[in-house]
């Protein structure tokens, strides 16, 4: 983690004078950016938000502590999914009895449980073949190259 020194003027108080003093400020957003990539070469799922030109406090202050509350609240009590619809229930039953016979013909929204599933069950097979060729393909996160720095 790096740092930054401060010059700053200690102020004066009863019976004593200012003094000038140097003050070691850790740049705790250089822990924060290697703790991410720690995680991201672990392949560990993780979320990383940065917010540009965010201090300690400022503006932007209450916005990110309302985000990282909502964000912690998601995770103690994840939302529940609605009740599926018709064409949700359709796909739902297709899928586990191996996608076979015709699709179900009803549109499905992109934001339901469904369609993840859809998704993933029209990916396995690309993904077995990129894997012959790519062994990381089954990671979550890519591999980076080293920085050099």
């Amino acid at each position: 983690m790096t740092a930054i020194l401060d010059l700053v003027d200690l102020p004066a108080g009863p019976g004593r004078p200012g003094v000038p003093c140097a003050v070691l400020r850790p740049m705790a957003q250089d822990g924060t950016e290697f703790l991410h990539r720690v995680l991201w070469d672990l392949d560990l799922s993780h979320d990383y938000r940065l917010t540009a030109g965010a201090d300690h406090l400022g503006p932007t202050l209450l916005p990110r502590l309302k985000a990282a509350f909502l964000w912690l609240g998601e995770r103690l009590a994840p939302p529940q999914p609605g009740v599926p619809g018709e064409a949700e229930r359709a796909w739902a039953q297709w899928l586990p009895q191996g996608a076979t016979g015709p699709e179900p013909e009803l549109p499905l929204d992109p934001g339901t449980p469904a369609m993840r599933d859809l998704l993933r069950h029209l990916a396995v097979e690309p993904r077995a073949r990129a894997a012959q060729e790519d062994p990381t393909t089954s990671r979550r996160f890519g591999r980076l190259p080293p920085t050099g720095m």
